[in-house]
Parts: structure tokens; sequence; C-alpha cells
């Protein structure tokens, strides 16, 4: 690839190219004059002409100074192929028209876009910087999402950032959340079966990564496309992080209603796992079984609902009834004893099978127990 600096007397042509992850510039392949680290501390802007669709070159900042190069459309489009969502662009509004809000949450809101680029709809996740979130945390939950390549798991396309804010271009699953799917239909077995084992799926390769995700609800799982379970997708990492990070990383954090026993009662003596996951998913089947509203609105809130009275037998019905089994060794409130993803995985793809072995299996109702909470701390089971 070339590209040119423009000067007063002459202008100067320069190569560029990928060496050791680095953005390099220079007259030879040997001595670059310009090197800009591939990472999500380093920035670049775009020049683009919305009337021609076309891109004209790139600014980078170098020793607190910006420099613009030229460089041909061809080459601009080739470059940011390989550099999308692993460095920081600037000035989204370039590139991008907002086209309404679609969602929000704890950690921003995401709106619907368009790309001037190529006219396709992406979603954008906007995320402020304050004193609960800080750059750190936004740049440890991209690095997250970069180090995962899974089918099931949302997959960064840009990332966009100002004094403020970051912006996430990612793909726009027209489905929705599977909580807004849910609010105006009941989902029959096989539906049920086909997103456990995606979401299971996603866990399963996380955890490989050494990953746990510490915040699966039914608003962090998307459909792709309208009324079709088929190909869903996790969301949300900022909750994210890896095992050994955990102490460090929001220790007591996720969704109430959602989270895992352990997580409540984390202290430095009492750490957790993967497993926290496993019981996430287990609150999230419950949801879908009964159709529950789990999450804890209330800070003054001093009962953990998801092992409350809402364990009742009238809240299932002959079909999901098949469920219990598997759903009492999902919310088993000892990890050392709970099921593991791949165990539950495997459960659901035979599903038919193991219901066969269980037609005498016991009331999940009569399994389940509180956990008492308090707003301030937590008690021992």
């Amino acid at each position: 690839m070339i590209c040119i600096r423009k000067h007063a007397i002459i202008d100067q042509h320069y190569l560029l190219f990928i060496q050791d992850s680095n953005i390099c510039i220079g007259k030879n392949y040997a001595n670059p004059k310009y090197v800009l680290p591939i990472n999500l501390q380093s920035k670049l802007e775009w020049s683009f002409d919305k009337e021609l669709c076309q891109f004209d070159g790139f600014t980078i900042e170098w020793k607190h100074q910006k420099k613009l190069f030229n460089m041909s459309d061809i080459d601009c489009r080739r470059l940011k192929s390989l550099i999308d969502g692993k460095i920081l662009y600037k000035e989204i509004n370039s590139q991008y028209f907002p086209i309404q809000i679609v969602g929000e949450g704890t950690f921003g809101k995401v709106i619907k876009v368009v790309s001037l680029i190529d006219r396709k709809e992406y979603a954008c996740k906007v995320m402020k910087l304050n004193q609960k979130f800080s750059k750190n945390d936004i740049i440890y939950e991209l690095m997250t999402m970069q180090s995962l390549n899974h089918e099931n798991i949302v997959k960064i396309k840009e990332v966009y950032s100002s004094k403020s804010h970051f912006f996430i271009i990612m793909d726009y699953c027209r489905g929705g959340t599977l909580r807004e799917y849910m609010a105006f239909r009941t989902l029959n077995q096989d539906q049920i079966v086909i997103i456990m084992k995606q979401i299971l799926n996603a866990l399963i390769y996380m955890n490989s990564k050494g990953y746990i995700h510490r915040d699966i609800k039914p608003d962090n799982i998307l459909l792709r496309e309208e009324n079709d379970v088929s190909s869903i997708q996790v969301c949300d990492f900022g909750f994210a992080a890896r095992v050994e990070d955990i102490f460090i990383k929001h220790p007591n954090c996720g969704t109430p209603g959602f989270m895992a026993p352990e997580v409540i009662k984390y202290d430095q003596t009492n750490p957790y796992n993967e497993q926290c996951d496993v019981f996430s998913c287990g609150s999230l089947l419950y949801s879908i079984l009964t159709g529950y509203n789990l999450e804890v609105q209330s800070e003054e809130s001093e009962i953990y609902n998801i092992e409350a009275q809402v364990y009742e037998e009238r809240q299932f019905t002959s079909c999901n009834n098949q469920f219990k089994n598997i759903l009492l060794k999902m919310l088993e409130t000892c990890p050392n004893q709970r099921i593991t993803a791949k165990d539950a995985q495997i459960y659901f793809e035979n599903f038919d099978l193991y219901l066969l072995e269980e037609q005498n299996s016991l009331d999940v109702t009569q399994k389940i127990k509180h956990i008492p909470i308090k707003k301030n701390g937590f008690n021992q089971l």
C-alpha cells in the first residue's frame, strides 16, 4: 500500500505495511518512519467523502502532532479490513448515521445505525466514561470480545471513541432480545432446547478461553433474525472476566435474580469460577418456563427472588415439567455439585433420551431453598 504526506514543496511517498502488530509507514521495509501499534490505545481518523462514498486518507497522532496521509480508496479499505475492531477510530459521525435507540442498560444504550459505506444496518453500543466504569473497564471489555470468536457470541466490527464516549459497532440482530421475544409468546419444548444448547455452547467456548460471563439473562441473548431462535448470540461483556481477574473486576457483579449464590456471597476466601454461569443459565431457563421476571428492581429487596416462593408447582405446565430435572441440576446452590456447562449441553443434545429415564423425577419445589440477602451484606446459607 502507498500513502502520501503532502508538503509545501515536495510531497513524500511512503510504503504502508503491517508488521509485528504495527502499522508501519516509511520509505522502505527496513526502517519505517512512523510505527503505530495496532491496539485499543492507538487512534486513527479516516478521511471519508460522504458524497462520493470514498476514502481518501487517514490521520494519526504522532509525537503529539496530527499527521495526515493521503491514500487511495482501495488501499484505505484494505487497511481498514486489517485493523477493524483492533484500533480506536475517531469521528463516528463521518461513517454512520443514527436511526433509533433499540436498547438501554447498565453500561449505556444501543442505537441502530446505518453505515455510509455499505448502507447496511448495524448496532452501536454507546458507553459513557464515568466514575463507575472507567476507560480501563471498557478497554478490558473490548479486549475480552476481541479474544472470542464464536458463532453464538456477538462480534466487534469497529470501535470509535471520543473524549467522553466509546462507540462499539456490531452486527444488528433483527430479532431483538430474548426477553422481547418471550414477551408475546410461549416457547415450545423444541425452541427451549435450541436456545439452551446455543447459550451453553457459547459458555463452553468462553470457559475454554478462560473467561466467564457473569451476566447471563434474557436481555443479553440476541436473536439474529425476527421470530427465529435457531441463531442466537450472547452479548454484553461488561461483567465478563478471566477467572484469575475476578477479584479485581467487580467480583460481586451481575443482575439480581440471575446471580449465583457464590457470586452474591463472594469474598477473597470464597472464590468462584465458571460454574456461576451455569446457575445463571438455570435462572434463565426458569424465566423461560414460567414467564416470571426474576430481576430484583428494588435495592431494598431482602430476598433473592430466584429461590424464593416463586417456585410453585402451579408455575409448571405439562410441557415444561419435562425440564424440572435439568433445572434442578443447574440451580444447585453448591457450585461443586452443580452440573457443568458441558454436561448440561450434552443433556440438551440428548433431551428426549434423558426424558425417558426421568419419568419419576423429583419435584423441583421440594429441592429449592431460599437465599436471604441484605442490602449491605449477604447472609451465609
